[in-house]
């Protein structure tokens, strides 16, 4: 399954691909994570996705983890605020898994991880309790991490 990665990779420019998954004193834990996987950061310039588009602000692709260890597409929205409505995170989450699936090969079946990282009001947190994210078949709820929190292999 590296080949999943490999085939993102081939998509992105280099001044796009990133290290860590941060925003201001936000952050995703990626330090037990075993490659290969690449971070897609799309605020970058050249990033996939132009600054006009809505996107999240990044896409980690790995060949490990998922289901049959088929890997993982995990789009990431990291906010700092708490005025942000689901349908926009939403939206975000949304954008990466269909830039994920219009670049991948079909035959790739990896498990879809949308997650978002921040402060949310408790109406919205409820709200995005109920958004669905759509990925190759799948049909997933976002879920709320807390900064630093590890990413998820299932």
């Amino acid at each position: 399954m590296i080949e999943i990665v490999a085939e993102i990779e081939s998509k992105v420019s280099n001044c796009c691909k990133v290290n860590t998954i941060r925003r201001g004193n936000f952050k995703v834990d990626i330090s037990k994570e075993v490659y290969p996987w690449i971070i897609i950061d799309f605020d970058m310039k050249n990033a996939p996705l132009n600054y006009n588009q809505t996107k999240p602000d990044f896409l980690f692709v790995s060949s490990i983890g998922g289901l049959n260890n088929s890997g993982r597409v995990i789009p990431i929205e990291i906010s700092k605020g708490r005025s942000k409505s689901a349908e926009k995170i939403r939206n975000q989450l949304q954008a990466g898994s269909d830039w994920a699936h219009k670049v991948m090969r079909h035959n790739f079946q990896p498990k879809l991880i949308p997650l978002y990282c921040g402060l949310l009001s408790k109406s919205t947190r409820r709200n995005l309790k109920s958004c669905r994210i759509k990925f190759r078949g799948q049909k997933v709820i976002p879920r709320i991490v807390s900064r630093n929190a590890s990413l998820p292999k299932q």
